[in-house]
């Protein structure tokens, strides 16, 4: 198992980081069905582009809770984001 760390936002209540545990392992091959690739879209455009095969996963270990602190501190980024511009 992985420890991440990721910071939390500066002036927020706790100046700290969240830490998540995580394992990484290989993907198993992927018969008859074809494989599984990494995409990604250009910012700006409809364009998009394969960046590679994804050959491993990450597994994070983490509560509901969580998860669903995470989806809201990251809605609050992207409206932040947005202002910005």
């Amino acid at each position: 198992m992985q420890l991440i760390s990721i910071p939390l936002r500066k002036g927020s209540a706790d100046d700290g980081a969240n830490k998540f545990q995580f394992t990484c392992s290989s993907m198993p091959a992927v018969s008859n069905q074809g494989c599984l690739d990494c995409v990604q879209q250009v910012r700006g455009s409809n364009n998009i582009a394969t960046i590679g095969t994804i050959t491993h996963k990450v597994n994070v270990m983490a509560t509901d809770d969580i998860y669903q602190m995470t989806r809201v501190r990251m809605k609050e980024a992207e409206e932040e984001r947005k202002e910005v511009r």
